[in-house]
């Protein structure tokens, strides 16, 4: 009998040891393998010196989207967002809502805290901020995701975010009754995975595409929905034009690229300051490079 309950306790404890082992394996693959060259620039503190240049580094690089890349400037501890016109005015968090431009200068990160099983996280999408009932276009709660009566919707299986789409062809729907399809879930590892593709919502006419980067925070802790958030029309989106959460680039990053979607895996950037004495000689300064919410591994010539 004790050998039979010891081989049971065994069994038990490798079954335990390969679930814990698969739930790991089965996080999302978030981040990049490339590695960011930092060289750096002559620094004179006249408020417009090149503060360096950066380019990619090792084997089987890959373009990075531009719309998850955050680029800062790091002095005495204090971050300055680098962009290529505009960046966030300060770390956009209103109550359980966080949101931050990306550094294409077009498109919000944002992350609800939707972990109240019992009431609803509202946000308001145009402005990127927690809302009330009254006047949000989503309301979060655990994995739920509700659109409010009247925002128009299509989902696109399959489509990335900065694909393009033939608006004209869109066939919107007005059913805002069900929650909105955008993940899969894993019961042998108890996962929730982002689906592959693009919501697209017709808010009072203007349209936004939004996409679902993963459910877990930093803590791998649940019920923490991050998404990709741009307009159609930029000039139409209220967050990025609303002076208190957006203000003109201080770190400018320059490309040849004319039409700058990806940093491509040859490309060469420089960062510049843009009038604004940010780096002194006597300072020691560094630049933290993430991708898909993940820190780039750094190399100096």
């Amino acid at each position: 009998m004790k050998r039979i309950v010891a081989g049971l306790l065994v069994a038990l404890a490798l079954g335990a040891g390969a679930w814990t082992l698969a739930v790991v394996n089965h996080e999302e693959a978030l981040g990049t393998t490339n590695e960011v060259l930092l060289q750096r620039g002559e620094i004179t503190g006249n408020g417009s010196d090149r503060i360096g240049t950066l380019s990619f580094v090792g084997d089987d690089l890959e373009d990075l989207d531009w719309s998850l890349l955050s680029l800062e400037l790091m002095v005495n501890g204090n971050a300055t967002p680098c962009g290529f016109g505009l960046n966030s005015a300060s770390a956009q968090a209103t109550g359980l809502v966080s949101s931050s431009l990306s550094a294409d200068g077009a498109t919000f990160t944002m992350v609800v805290d939707a972990t109240d099983e019992e009431a609803y996280t509202h946000v308001n999408l145009p402005h990127q901020n927690e809302s009330t009932e009254a006047n949000h276009t989503l309301r979060f709660s655990t994995s739920s995701v509700f659109l409010a009566d009247g925002v128009q919707w299509v989902y696109l299986e399959g489509v990335g975010f900065g694909d393009d789409v033939n608006l004209a062809s869109i066939d919107f729907s007005n059913d805002t009754s069900e929650k909105l399809p955008w993940y899969d879930y894993d019961f042998a590892v108890h996962r929730v995975t982002p689906k592959n593709g693009l919501f697209l919502l017709n808010i009072s006419g203007d349209i936004y595409r939004m996409d679902f980067m993963t459910y877990y925070n930093e803590a791998d802790e649940g019920r923490f929905p991050k998404m990709r958030v741009a307009a159609e029309q930029p000039a139409t989106f209220p967050a990025l034009n609303d002076p208190s959460r957006v203000v003109p680039s201080s770190c400018l990053i320059q490309t040849t690229d004319v039409d700058p979607v990806v940093w491509n895996a040859n490309e060469t950037l420089v960062l510049v300051e843009n009038n604004v004495d940010l780096v002194s000689p006597s300072v020691e300064y560094d630049v933290v490079v993430t991708y898909e919410g993940k820190e780039v591994r750094m190399v100096e010539a």
